[in-house]
């Protein structure tokens, strides 16, 4: 479960950097909102999450995205259910 959730973060990390979304490890917990992302940014970043893991995120767990961390959650929850 480490190894996904390192993989997970690492390739978020990379997708937050190339969305011009920055973001430091201090700051997973913060609400991504604090951290300065908007609607059109949360679009975009959950667009190129389900791009990149292949996993498609239903309109309720967007809802609850309220930190990095939740983002992180979700993505490793989805793809351990599909091993």
């Amino acid at each position: 479960m480490e190894n996904t959730e390192t993989q997970v973060r690492a390739t978020l990390h990379n997708i937050c950097w190339h969305l011009g979304i920055e973001i430091d490890p201090t700051e997973y917990n913060n609400a991504l909102t604090d951290i300065g992302v908007d609607s059109l940014d949360l679009i975009e970043l959950v667009m190129e999450v389900e791009k990149k893991f292949n996993i498609h995120l239903i309109p309720a767990e967007i809802d609850l995205l309220g930190t990095f961390n939740d983002l992180q959650n979700i993505i490793t929850q989805k793809l351990q259910h599909e091993i």
